[in-house]
């Protein structure tokens, strides 16, 4: 290359915001802006790339370019069985009518180098790839650029979109990483197979064999959202199974400084008998000093945690204005695992930046001790920190998001709250009894903001007492009191559960959260407590009898731990694909020969909703107590040791059945159970009938009717859950909440409509 050279460079961008922000930023506001192909906005200038000559076009995607579906013969559902889906061909589609496709290759013709801008994740390395696609063979690539990948392809890492981090970028390119890219299309091939099959499979039992009693369902799988479920349904029964114990507490009330504290001695079963006395020996005082940390640094779901319990605000619309807040360039980008600051992040420039007059945590505690070291650096993002000053006008609705990160940055660099702690233990006839305080001596982090107040604890007198000091008792009883249930999961104990368990990633465990509340498997009630509905404990129960493994987060966590390893170059996409698939064949053929379980813990639900009783004793009811009892059981450390198990090693014989397989038997058997429950005779040739369309989240054209084929999405999702819906239902009344009881003839007396399971 000569000095002569003037280059040609396409540069992409994730969202035609970031592509404004780029080309404003870089070309100092001298971009000029016209419209591509489906009115996608490119933005071009003149200057200078890797010291040569350049002129620059700068553009985005919106998102993935294309979505992985099944090929037009697979939507009809009477060509081929739902177990072929596992090893059918798979195509990329797009959205036509954007034809982001169309745009690229038009604006990589001519072009010498691409340089990639896509969101810094597994997901955004996906999308380079799919630009790659569709513009190098369109480029005009004479040129063999130094460090570039295949000769003319440059990666920008960047973590917020501030003038500083973009040029910075730009000054450090790297190349993209086909690891990451490949660990994607791993994840979205298995999501794609396993949700499809196993949901295609459920539809066409409950139509064939129980369209007239329960209706004509499609009932989907979702292997991200079923474990999510599997958390909220093994809390609920937990707390159902819970049978309260007494236990007694023997309190001395005893006079110090002329004032009545309540000392406390060890518990026990039975009521014991007060001794008789009337003076206490203070045998013990013992004094240490406490604190309370200092938040760490903000990673994803630690923010979607606070917001939650801090603000009430669901982990859906705070990861959603956390990135409104990132495209402003007022925070970092979102999505990170890393909770430690970098050792060149400048950490007293940005409290300046910050604490000017007027902000609302500008009077509290300024202090910088440093960060915590207990943090962790994932490699990928930095913490979740602000990078400008904004205004609650500049935030918009955001501004709570805002306040959360500007607060958690200050708070993460102030001082411990330190507290002394005082125990007293004294004597009375032989018999211990102890009572504690704590002074505050210093508020530390919590002076930031206003979630905290901190004040003393306890009956601070006792810090006067000494050992060999004799007290007078002026009362002696033993108070009754009762073990208690634990509550049920929050939100932000959900998400904790989920991070420790690897379901999901950072960036798609805030959708499967909000998908099991929108789609009805659970409400959320009083502090942000999630409640199971009759629906979702129906689907958890049935997936227990049939095989628990299908609804345990040990294997989807065994699922993302191998796509770490086609991250992380181990293995190949092929080789986990292939191995995955394999189990869950196996799976399926055991499902396939249990699916009887299902429309029977329904009827059972549906009875329980509507108030009906069922008989104690009945096969349904005790299927159904047998259900809750062992989902109760499972014990979440041997799960939470189970998390690194290989995939391999999932394949243990599933739930015994004393019973038998005997598929054709047991579904009139549970027919007839079915037709003394109260909802009519079985229909063993039901005919066709329309059912609600359900969007497919796993790309599969026309995935709710095998006879109508469905608009293609603008953007891909992740297909992570085959129940992921594109538009809510609207509310129906009757049945299960968000079902609606049928008065169609087609589905009989009871019939059910089954709008939730087109969430």
């Amino acid at each position: 290359m000569t000095d002569s050279v003037k280059l040609s460079v396409l540069m992409v961008a994730e969202k035609p915001s970031i592509a404004e922000t780029l080309a404003t930023v870089l070309s100092e506001g001298k971009a000029k802006k016209r419209r591509g192909v489906g009115s996608v906005p490119v933005f071009e200038y003149d200057g200078t790339f890797l010291n040569y000559e350049a002129m620059f076009r700068v553009t985005a995607t919106t998102g993935h370019v294309f979505s992985l579906n099944f090929g037009k013969e697979y939507e009809n559902w009477d060509k081929h069985p739902p177990r072929d889906l596992f090893t059918a061909d798979t195509v990329n589609t797009y959205d036509g009518r954007s034809n982001i496709p169309a745009h690229l290759n038009k604006e990589a013709e001519g072009c010498n180098v691409l340089c990639l801008w896509l969101d810094c994740d597994r997901e955004g390395e996906n999308i380079c790839f799919e630009v790659m696609s569709q513009t190098l063979h369109k480029m005009d690539i004479k040129y063999e650029l130094p460090g570039a990948y295949r000769q003319c392809v440059y990666r920008a890492q960047f973590s917020s979109l501030v003038a500083t981090d973009i040029k910075q970028a730009m000054d450090s390119l790297s190349v993209p990483n086909e690891n990451l890219s490949n660990s994607v299309d791993a994840r979205q091939e298995l999501d794609l197979r396993i949700g499809i099959a196993f949901s295609r499979l459920q539809t066409q039992f409950f139509r064939k064999h129980f369209g007239k009693q329960l209706g004509k369902p499609m009932v989907t799988y979702g292997p991200c959202q079923t474990p999510t479920l599997w958390f909220c349904v093994h809390r609920h029964n937990q707390i159902e199974l819970f049978v309260p114990k007494p236990y007694w507490v023997p309190r001395a009330v005893i006079s110090v400084n002329g004032d009545p504290v309540s000392f406390c001695s060890k518990s026990f079963d039975s009521p014991p008998q007060p001794p008789p006395a009337t003076t206490a020996i203070v045998k013990k005082v013992k004094t240490w000093g406490s604190t309370i940390q200092r938040p760490l640094p903000l990673n994803t779901v630690e923010l979607l945690r606070k917001a939650s319990s801090i603000l009430g605000i669901d982990p859906g619309s705070a990861l959603h204005y956390a990135e409104q807040l990132y495209l402003k360039g007022i925070t970092s980008y979102p999505r990170t695992e890393t909770n430690l600051y970098a050792a060149n992040f400048d950490v007293s420039g940005t409290v300046d930046l910050l604490t000017t007059g007027g902000t609302p945590w500008a009077g509290g505690n300024q202090s910088r001790n440093g960060q915590r070291e207990d943090g962790t650096d994932a490699g990928d993002h930095p913490p979740v920190t602000p990078v400008k000053l904004a205004t609650e006008a500049q935030c918009g609705p955001a501004w709570p998001i805002y306040q959360l990160i500007v607060e958690n940055f200050l708070r993460s660099i102030a001082t411990d709250a330190t507290f002394e702690e005082t125990e007293v233990t004294l004597t009375i006839s032989g018999m211990d009894y102890k009572v504690q305080c704590s002074k505050l001596l210093e508020k530390g982090w919590t002076e930031i903001g206003t979630c905290y107040d901190l004040t003393d604890d306890g009956p601070l007198g006792i810090r006067t007492l000494k050992e060999g000091d004799e007290l007078n008792v002026l009362d002696l009883v033993s108070d009754q009191h009762f073990t208690k249930p634990p509550n049920h999961l929050t939100e932000s104990d959900l998400l904790t559960l989920m991070e420790e368990h690897g379901i999901g990633t950072d960036a798609s465990m805030a959708t499967h959260v909000s998908n099991v509340v929108k789609r009805n498997y659970v409400t959320l009630e009083g502090a942000r407590e999630l409640v199971p509905t009759h629906l979702g404990k129906a689907l958890i129960h049935s997936l227990q009898l049939i095989d628990q493994r299908l609804c345990l987060p040990s294997i989807r966590s065994g699922i993302e731990s191998e796509c770490g390893k086609v991250a992380s170059g181990i293995q190949t996409k092929e080789e986990v694909v292939s191995s995955a698939v394999q189990l869950f064949m196996n799976q399926f053929d055991t499902y396939e020969s249990r699916i009887y379980y299902l429309p029977l813990m329904l009827a059972v639900a549906l009875k329980e909703e509507s108030g009906s009783t069922i008989e104690e004793g009945s096969k349904a009811k005790l299927l159904w107590d047998t259900a809750v009892r062992k989902t109760a059981e499972v014990d979440l450390g041997t799960l939470l040791a189970l998390k690194d198990t290989p995939l391999s090693e999932f394949s243990a014989t599933p739930n015994d059945d004393s019973e038998g397989h005997n598929t054709e038997h047991w579904i009139t058997n549970v027919q007839t159970i079915l037709e003394e429950m109260g909802f009519g005779p079985p229909n063993p040739a039901p005919v066709a009938a329309k059912v609600p369309q359900q969007a497919s989240t796993a790309g599969e054209p026309g995935a709710a009717n095998p006879n109508k084929k469905k608009k293609k999405k603008k953007k891909k999702k992740n297909p992570a859950d085959a129940s992921a819906p594109s538009q809510p239902p609207p509310p129906q009344t009757g049945g299960f909440q968000g079902f609606g009881t049928s008065t169609s003839s087609a589905n009989g007396p009871g019939g059910l409509d089954w709008g939730a399971f087109r969430r």
